[in-house]
């Protein structure tokens, strides 16, 4: 999540996004009440999962993980959500 979120604040820099502003945010989000999950742990999980769903190893884990965690996923890729929500209802479109 971390390393998404520093991407989007990069990417914001070209519709303005100052470099102050985004230190600013990445301060606050740092600061937020937010456990983070080591998703090494379902790589290999992952992997298996991403060969037999034709979906990335990337996307794979989040799935793996709301499963693992016994919670869902809510996606706004509707591509991977087409390709896993049979299988898969934790899986939930935005």
């Amino acid at each position: 999540m971390f390393y998404e979120f520093s991407n989007v604040l990069w990417v914001k820099r070209r519709e303005g996004l100052t470099e102050e502003k985004a230190v600013a945010i990445w301060a606050e989000l740092v600061e937020l009440p937010l456990e983070v999950i080591d998703a090494n742990d379902y790589l290999a999980q992952a992997l298996n999962f991403s060969f037999r769903h034709e979906i990335s190893p990337y996307d794979a884990v989040f799935v793996v993980l709301a499963q693992n965690l016994r919670c869902d996923f809510i996606t706004a890729d509707g591509s991977l959500w087409r390709k896993v929500h049979k299988s898969c209802p934790w899986v939930k479109q935005l």
